[in-house]
């Protein structure tokens, strides 16, 4: 599954933390500030840079050292899954040829 951001959230840095603010055109669909960590910040700018989640899989896996590309893996997927419950990220099915 991929992922886009909704149109209408703003990414901003607020005494050094990075937060996502929906305006009033992403409003109904999301309704709360969400304060991002930095791993999951860089995650987002990924997301909407147009990565594929191999590639963001590869990169978190580079940056935790500690986890493996699996366990990166399933963070990603419970990432995109909380971001869409709140309304920040919106599923995109895949294309399929053929």
């Amino acid at each position: 599954m991929k992922y886009r951001p909704r149109p209408g959230v703003v990414r901003t840095a607020i005494c050094g933390r990075t937060v996502l603010i929906p305006t009033r055109a992403a409003f109904d669909d999301c309704k709360t500030v969400q304060i991002l960590p930095p791993i999951w910040a860089g995650t987002w700018g990924a997301i909407c840079a147009g990565f594929t989640r191999e590639q963001i899989v590869m990169e978190l896996s580079k940056r935790t050292k500690t986890k493996t590309e699996a366990e990166c893996a399933d963070r990603l997927d419970q990432f995109c899954r909380m971001m869409c419950e709140k309304g920040f990220l919106i599923p995109v099915p895949e294309e399929t040829d053929g």
